[in-house]
């Protein structure tokens, strides 16, 4: 692990996670789960109503480059529910999905329930069938390099708590 000293890690999935185990990161616990949906814009110029809408001729939808997380997710999702159509662009990360679904860029896009939570009123959201299936789990742990392993601990122990689980499912997490 290079860059900044660290005393905790979070990753946005298990993989991830996996390959810091056998570097510095010891005895990750899952704090959250996320799942995805398609977001449109809130006046939706292409009437999206359900998931396989997208599949339409002229709808122009986006997700996540494959080798991300979420594009994993995604490109789990479209083989899933048979799309046949594909995205109109492959973006970097789910906020450049996001960004360009709320600048009327795309007409709907790939985001985590989180990222539609947290776009409010900008977006109108789609269940995908089967989303349930392909859930992201967010594991934590505490680093062997900290410097305050004590600190790192509480910390962990904090996002674990009734009280940390509850800021998580403000957000739209769901429980590990």
């Amino acid at each position: 692990m290079d860059g900044a000293p660290a005393d905790v890690l979070a990753t946005a999935d298990t993989a991830t996670m996996d390959s810091a185990k056998s570097a510095q990161a010891q005895g990750a616990q899952d704090f959250a789960t996320n799942t995805m949906v398609l977001v449109t814009p809130k006046d939706n110029p292409a009437g999206i109503k359900t998931f396989a809408d997208i599949d339409r001729s002229g709808v122009a939808y986006v997700a996540c480059v494959d080798t991300a997380p979420c594009g994993k997710v995604a490109a789990a999702l479209m083989s899933d529910n048979k799309v046949s159509s594909r995205p109109a662009s492959l973006e970097v990360d789910v906020k450049s999905v996001l960004a360009k679904v709320t600048s009327d860029e795309a007409d709907a896009g790939f985001v985590y329930t989180t990222d539609a939570v947290a776009a409010g009123d900008q977006v109108d959201t789609v269940e995908i069938p089967h989303a349930a299936d392909e859930i992201t789990t967010y594991p934590i742990a505490p680093l062997t390099q900290s410097e305050n392993p004590d600190l790192a601990r509480q910390f962990v122990d904090l996002v674990l708590s009734d009280q940390g689980q509850q800021v998580l499912r403000d957000a739209g997490f769901g429980k590990p």
